[in-house]
């Protein structure tokens, strides 16, 4: 596989590729983009800042076919720190793009009650494959970049939001667990369900989060913590990571 796909740092000059690759296939499997029927175009200019959010920090990889020049994955990160964190303004885009974002800053609202304050993290805000490219370990691997990269900024979290069964499951594989979640089903506006997914493995959106240093020992901690139950009207809360 080392031959066949390169790895590579996304930057500003490779926005609209990144964008195109998006639009072909993340916006049509994505679970909550499949539940509001969100198309390419309602979701080009949410995508776009997005993106360009993300470059920023020079810590968002992709995947591209050697033999193609294609880029075939990519996950775009971004560095934050706990409190400090600027609500996203997404009121420019669509009101589909706007109902499945709004759902993520829900999560990551008041991250300062689980995390500890002013603690440097790294979020994979996006991760995706392409249709013709799974089952070959690409995930896997951008994950295992972009906690490197956290680790190298010594990021004391890497933290994600994760809206796919999948996902989620390769996120605990890597000792994320989870510190909130809003079930689908329990999630209403206007007395309707927001999110109808059909996807068997995808019954929430989960925030997900490993602590990764301690600054007591100036380690870096590869052991996954106990997680409990702290469950409020809808929203499950876990206890904080110290």
């Amino acid at each position: 596989m080392n031959d066949k796909y390169q790895l590579q740092l996304i930057e500003e000059e490779h926005l609209e590729e990144v964008l195109e690759f998006l639009l072909t296939d993340f916006v049509h499997d994505e679970p909550l983009n499949k539940a509001v029927q969100l198309t390419a175009e309602e979701a080009r200019s949410g995508y776009r800042q997005l993106i360009g959010r993300c470059m920023r920090n020079a810590v968002s990889y992709m995947f591209r076919d050697s033999g193609t020049g294609k880029i075939v994955a990519c996950a775009l990160n971004e560095l934050g720190t706990v409190g400090q964190q600027t609500d996203a303004n997404f009121s420019g885009h669509s009101k589909k793009f706007q109902t499945v974002f709004t759902l993520v800053e829900n999560l990551k609202s008041d991250m300062h009650t689980l995390l500890v304050s002013d603690s440097k993290y790294l979020e994979i805000v996006l991760l995706s494959v392409g249709s013709t490219s799974r089952g070959l370990g690409l995930a896997k691997r951008l994950t295992e970049r972009s906690i490197t990269m956290a680790m190298h900024w010594q990021c004391r979290y890497v933290i994600s939001v994760a809206t796919n069964g999948r996902s989620q499951s390769l996120f605990r594989k890597f000792g994320l667990t989870v510190r909130r979640a809003i079930a689908f089903e329990d999630y209403f506006k206007d007395g309707q369900q927001v999110f109808v997914v059909d996807d068997s493995i995808t019954t929430d959106a989960q925030l997900m989060v490993r602590k990764l240093y301690d600054f007591s020992t100036r380690v870096f901690s590869f052991v996954d913590e106990s997680v409990i139950s702290l469950d409020a009207h809808n929203v499950h809360q876990f206890a904080p990571i110290v």
